[in-house]
């Protein structure tokens, strides 16, 4: 039985989180464990798994109980069915992720390719009229040889998913580094200066700041499967 990365969350939690993003505690964990992890020299392995039809099914008011039992199936394949050393969280929509400490990306296709069919088997049995065909893909990475940091890890690794499903759907991807395009944007003085000191503290790049920033705009801004 897989462990949970936060540890006072609780099953309904990931399956809120999974559903809606609400606020959870699961970025601050996540960044002490990977400074851990460079501290001591280690490497960690992750693997972002998502719903293929989610954004289908969450626009369809009649698939709302079809989608929340998806991901219910999922958290359970995870949580009931990974070993006790693997590490699972919901960082935010559509976003299942767990995280392998000292474990070769070799290994982790692996594994998600595993996890996969055992998401298919459960899939098949979710009932609905008509009938609806589920599958998920994944995508694996490595910290600190993909990413070094968790905001363009995990960017990194939704967006690996994404380029892959618009070849085929259910597929198993490597982490493939995001493309960057230079924006313009105009910052005051103080907004500037606060940036630099913090990037300073953390030892991160100000690009990177701004990137985590707005994708967490973007996470809470995202279209929500309505109650």
């Amino acid at each position: 039985m897989g462990s949970l990365l936060v540890f006072n969350k609780q099953y309904d939690d990931l399956l809120s989180t999974v559903l809606y993003h609400p606020e959870q505690p699961t970025s601050g964990t996540l960044d002490r464990l990977l400074s851990a992890a460079a501290d001591e020299g280690e490497q960690v392995t992750f693997i972002l798994c998502s719903i293929d039809q989610f954004d289908e099914l969450a626009s369809n008011p009649r698939r709302k109980t079809v989608l929340k039992k998806a991901c219910a199936g999922m958290i359970g394949v995870l949580v009931e069915q990974t070993p006790q050393d693997v590490y699972l969280d919901c960082p935010g929509v559509n976003q299942f992720l767990l995280i392998l400490p000292n474990i070769t990306c070799e290994r982790a296709h692996d594994f998600a390719e595993e996890i996969q069919r055992r998401f298919t088997a459960l899939a098949s049995k979710i009932r609905s009229r008509p009938a609806v065909t589920i599958t998920m893909s994944a995508a694996c990475a490595a910290f600190p040889a993909d990413a070094d940091n968790r905001a363009d890890l995990l960017r990194g690794l939704r967006e690996s998913i994404k380029r892959c499903q618009k070849e085929r759907e259910g597929c198993v991807c490597a982490f493939a580094p995001p493309d960057l395009e230079p924006v313009k944007v105009n910052l005051t003085a103080t907004q500037i200066q606060a940036l630099e000191a913090i990037a300073s503290d953390q030892n991160s790049a100000i690009d990177a700041l701004v990137r985590a920033a707005v994708d967490g705009f973007l996470e809470e801004n995202r279209p929500s499967l309505s109650e």
